[in-house]
């Protein structure tokens, strides 16, 4: 489920999603939260999305999908307790 930290959705999207959580949990099913910043190419930054993945973690994500940002995305794994998978990023060189 998608989280929008930041936005003017964040109240309803983070309770909806902790709704979420409360629910699967009673049956043993496990949670992905997205950390959705849409367009705002200026959020996608380690210190951001780092923000974004710990509240999902906090609210009972067992994984979080969140953007790759090209510096200190470290940053962003070393901050969530739960695995952290990419959901995509900016063009880059590596191969």
């Amino acid at each position: 489920m998608s989280i929008f930290v930041g936005s003017k959705y964040e109240h309803q999207t983070l309770l909806n999603f902790a709704k979420l959580v409360d629910e699967c949990e009673e049956y043993g099913i496990p949670v992905m939260a997205v950390t959705a910043v849409g367009k705002e190419l200026e959020k996608r930054e380690a210190r951001f999305l780092a923000l974004c993945s710990r509240i999902a973690a906090e609210l009972g994500a067992r994984v979080v999908k969140t953007y790759y940002c090209s510096e200190n995305f470290e940053k962003v794994v070393d901050g969530c307790p739960v695995p952290v998978v990419v959901a995509g990023g900016p063009k880059t060189d590596l191969r």
